[in-house]
């Protein structure tokens, strides 16, 4: 939290910028994004209350547009357990393509 709140250089490796999604005034997620050597990487959480309304895909459809206008680059990159078959899928379909499995975690870039 503290690397997101000091708001570092964005060409600087490992800075960070979070966004927080909200239905009407009422946080529901939070979208990460962070500066990686490979590309920008991506990270989202929905509350689990609002699990299945399709807000992690607004979230991600969102990510797609902000995220690269805010870093000035298209490579967008995220790690997934792949006992989590929603997100794969959620990625998959935005346009991500699974690249590795690497520490337990699958990669998927942005194609």
């Amino acid at each position: 939290m503290r690397a997101a709140l000091q708001q570092d250089p964005l060409d600087a490796e490992g800075s960070s910028r979070w966004f927080l999604a909200a239905e009407a005034t009422e946080p529901v997620g939070i979208v990460v994004s962070t500066r990686k050597d490979e590309g920008i990487e991506i990270g989202y959480w929905v509350s689990p209350d609002h699990w299945g309304r399709g807000i992690a895909g607004a979230m991600v459809n969102s990510a797609l547009v902000t995220i690269p206008e805010v870093y000035g680059t298209q490579e967008l990159i995220a790690r997934v357990d792949p006992a989590n078959a929603a997100s794969a899928k959620l990625l998959t379909r935005n346009g991500f393509k699974l690249e590795s499995h690497h520490e337990g975690l699958d990669h998927y870039t942005l194609a």
